[in-house]
């Protein structure tokens, strides 16, 4: 249980890196802020780097809500199995 509890905390965080680290490499290397940035990015866009680092944003951030709402419905399962325990004891 522990040791898949720490496996489960590392996948999120290494998720968590990987999306934050690629929502700003997008920023820097395709879509620049300058004005020659704005002329250019049409062009830099499609381009392989561009389209993966798109790609680590657009997933990664699916994979944390798809993690939030697994462990949600751990919990939940956990506490609806702690109360059909208790209503199955005689008062």
């Amino acid at each position: 249980m522990v040791m898949s509890l720490k496996w489960t905390i590392a996948i999120y965080v290494s998720w968590l890196l990987l999306h934050y680290g690629a929502a700003h490499a997008y920023t820097y290397f395709c879509v620049p802020l300058t004005w020659k940035g704005l002329l250019i990015s049409p062009f830099i866009v499609p381009t392989f780097h561009c389209t993966s680092l798109r790609w680590m944003v657009y997933t990664g951030g699916n994979k944390m809500i798809s993690m939030w709402l697994l462990g949600g419905a751990y919990i939940l399962g956990k506490v609806n199995n702690k109360n059909i325990e208790y209503e199955g004891r005689p008062c």
